[in-house]
């Protein structure tokens, strides 16, 4: 075993002739920072030290070699050791045990009550074998009502449900006493199942306006008067419509872009104990990232990465591609509402206005205005 000592940079030279004068070996010698290092035979550290002081040189010892260094880097290996067997035995035990659950449903509510029902019967840190899986699926049952395949399965120290709901019951079809325009357009066709039309192929008509109301002529008065009755308005008005509008689009945007400052944490959950923290950032504006990972094991280890990314805030100019892309935009946005429908035309256009552009888009469709 060697020790390692330093001297100051200047001295290289006159600490190489100390320590060949007085038939030292000398090995691997390196320049750290304003320092040499080098390493001598830990038989042979005293006699160095006293050669290079012999000179006037200053050395300092970084690291002693022998017997001392062999003890430390035992007891050093005897102490990773003893943690790497204290961490085996932890894991061990901890596999034994269920100290979380995860619920996995569409309806959060339901979630919630399922959740609830776990930590009723199993609560944390409960012994695997002592989880009965049929006994929290039958209670599961019982009172999440809505639920149609329930799934409970421990798998290392979690508890795992997984819950599928029943299909949502088709909406009653309630009778209308009228039925009123759903939005503006020009009347083209007219069907009456049951009431009265009060409207004709050609009429303009704004959203609200009654088309069918829910009476009907049974006769006539002496006087030549309509008699009417009260039932359901039924029927079906389709319409020439338009369906679009106005973007304001300004000639000039901010957006957040990063600087390339960053700061990353993570975190580790081992048997339901987090190791870690998320320490934040100094930064003024910052765009925060978070992804973990579950690593199957025993136990299992679920990791956290959060990642601060620094952010400013830059001024660019509006181009045709970028108004091309808005366009493409509303026009999907639009397109999703014209389900069903027909149509007959469309318009786009672009206005340059002084500190902004208008974006119009619009579509002439024939749909049911009735619904």
């Amino acid at each position: 075993m060697k020790s390692i000592l330093g001297v100051n940079v200047r001295k290289t030279s006159q600490t190489l002739g100390a320590l060949r004068s007085a038939r030292i070996p000398v090995t691997r010698g390196e320049v750290r920072g304003d320092r040499y290092v080098f390493r001598v035979p830990a038989r042979l550290e005293e006699r160095a030290t006293e050669a290079l002081k012999g000179r006037g040189i200053e050395c300092k010892l970084l690291i002693k070699g022998g017997a001392y260094r062999v003890k430390k880097e035992a007891k050093a290996s005897a102490g990773i050791l003893l943690s790497c067997v204290l961490a085996l035995a932890c894991a061990i035990i901890c596999s034994l045990f269920v100290f979380r659950a995860e619920v996995v449903c569409d309806n959060e509510s339901t979630r919630a009550l399922i959740m609830q029902i776990v930590q009723e019967k199993v609560g944390s840190g409960v012994l695997r074998s002592h989880i009965d899986e049929g006994l929290i699926t039958r209670e599961i049952y019982e009172r999440a009502e809505d639920a149609a395949f329930v799934h409970v399965k421990a798998e290392g120290s979690v508890l795992y449900v997984n819950v599928i709901m029943q299909d949502a019951k088709p909406p009653v079809n309630e009778e209308r006493d009228n039925i009123y325009a759903s939005q503006a357009g020009i009347v083209e066709k007219i069907a009456v199942f049951s009431g009265t039309a009060e409207v004709s192929a050609g009429d303009v008509v704004k959203e609200g306006d009654l088309l069918i109301s829910g009476r009907r002529v049974t006769g006539q008065t002496d006087k030549g008067e309509d008699i009417y009755e009260d039932c359901p308005a039924d029927g079906v008005v389709v319409a020439r419509v338009w369906v679009g509008g106005r973007t304001q689009i300004p000639a000039a945007a901010a957006r957040r872009v990063r600087t390339g400052e960053q700061v990353s944490y993570t975190l580790a959950n081992i048997c339901g104990i987090t190791f870690g923290e998320d320490g934040g950032c100094e930064f003024e504006d910052y765009e925060r990232r978070e992804t973990t990972r579950d690593y199957a094991g025993i136990p299992p280890i679920k990791l956290t990465y959060i990642t601060y990314y620094e952010t400013k805030t830059e001024i660019y100019e509006i181009s045709e591609a970028d108004i091309e892309v808005i366009a493409a935009q509303k026009q999907t946005e639009y397109f999703s509402s014209l389900a069903g429908a027909q149509v007959l035309n469309t318009y786009k256009n672009v206005k340059k206005l002084d500190n902004s552009y208008a974006l119009d888009i619009y579509y002439e469709v024939y749909r049911e205005i009735s619904s």
